[in-house]
This record gives structure tokens, sequence and C-alpha cells, in this order.
């Protein structure tokens, strides 16, 4: 009988030792990872992905982790602005009747491009004039093994779909708007209406939300 409990003492104490082993490993290399930068989908993302219509995504890497901060936040504010300003292109094409508007060239009235439809280019300055009223929602930091920082962070327009809308159909009443006759003055205050009713419907929809 005292073989045996010595045999079985000795068990105990050899399964002891490597579970103590075995959690010594885990938890280093635990510590290891949370170190890395590595990360499939941060929190950033994933807020930005559930209202891609009203939040922005970017990130940014820097020795200072402010810096690397307010580049991040530049980079979610331009990519907020890219996807808007793709709807805002759609919208406008959606909107114009092909018809051409009289417009000025600082000598007579001559008639020349249809002013409904926007580049590219002038519908990203629309968004980024519209998305002025917006706000950091999360921040996401990770320090590489370099030392360097690197900042993933989510920003949200702080304003319902409705009131986004309204402010590019502002900026494209505007943009329409600087060359437009007189005579045609009547028919850009229709297409400006009839513009922010179509961006907000595509902003709502693609946002999941209701309007």
């Amino acid at each position: 009988m005292k073989l045996r409990n010595i045999l079985i003492a000795a068990v105990g104490a050899l399964l002891a030792v490597s579970t103590l082993s075995s959690c010594g490993k885990k938890t280093a290399t635990s510590a290891m990872l949370s170190n890395e930068r590595e990360v499939t989908k941060t929190k950033s993302l994933q807020l930005a992905e559930q209202k891609p219509m009203l939040r922005g995504y970017g990130e940014g890497t820097h020795n200072s982790q402010s810096f690397a901060r307010t580049y991040a936040e530049g980079q979610a504010r331009a990519e907020l602005a890219r996807k808007l300003g793709a709807q805002i292109v759609t919208a406008s094409e959606q909107t114009t009747d092909g018809a051409q508007i009289s417009h000025s060239d600082l000598t007579d009235q001559s008639m020349g491009e249809d002013e409904g439809v926007l580049s590219n280019a002038k519908a990203e300055q629309i968004a980024s004039g519209a998305i002025k009223n917006t706000a950091v929602i999360n921040t996401d930091v990770f320090q590489r093994k370099d030392g360097k920082y690197h900042v993933y962070v989510c920003i949200e327009y702080m304003a319902s779909i409705g009131d986004l809308a309204k402010d590019i159909a502002n900026g494209y009443k505007k943009q329409i708007g600087q060359q437009v006759s007189d005579e045609d003055r009547a028919k850009m205050e229709v297409r400006a209406e009839e513009f922010r009713k179509r961006i907000e419907e595509r902003l709502a929809k693609l946002n999941g939300s209701t309007f």
C-alpha cells in the first residue's frame, strides 16, 4: 500500500508540473500576440461597415501616436467622401433628363454641357463639404515590434441620412447653379429637389435604414 501511495503521489506531482508548464506557455504566447498589429477586423472597421453611408474608416502608422491618429482621421474622411461621391454621381445621372441648360461664359449666353451631370471630382468635392459635421466614434491603437504606432479610427456623420441628403443637395444646387441662366433658374430648382430625393433614397437603402 505504501508503494502504491508513493506512486500515486509521484504521478500527481508530474501532472501538476505539466499543467503549470502548459499554462505558462499559453500566457507567454498571449502576451506576445497582444503586441502584434495583425488583426483580421478591428472594431473601427466593424462599426464602419454597420453604417457605410454615415461612417468612414481609416488607418495610419507613425512613431507618434497622435500623428498616426490624425492621419487615420484624414483617411477616414476621405474614404467617406469617396463612397458618397460615387452615389452623388449616380444620383445626378438619374436626375438629369439629358436636356441642356443655358449658361453664361462671361461674354454671352451659350448652350453647353448639362451641368446636372457631375464628374467624380466635383461629386467628391460636394461630399467633402457636406460631411464637415463628423466625429471619431472609435479608435484602435496597436504598437508594432519596431515601436511604431498603428492606429485605426471610425468617424461618423453626426446627423441623419435626411440631413446628409439636404447638405449634399445644397452643394449640388450650388454647383449646377454657378453658370445657369436666369431663364433656367426654375428648372434648376426642380432638378435640385429631385436630386435630393434620389440621393436620400440611395443613401438610406445602402445604409440599411429608412427615411
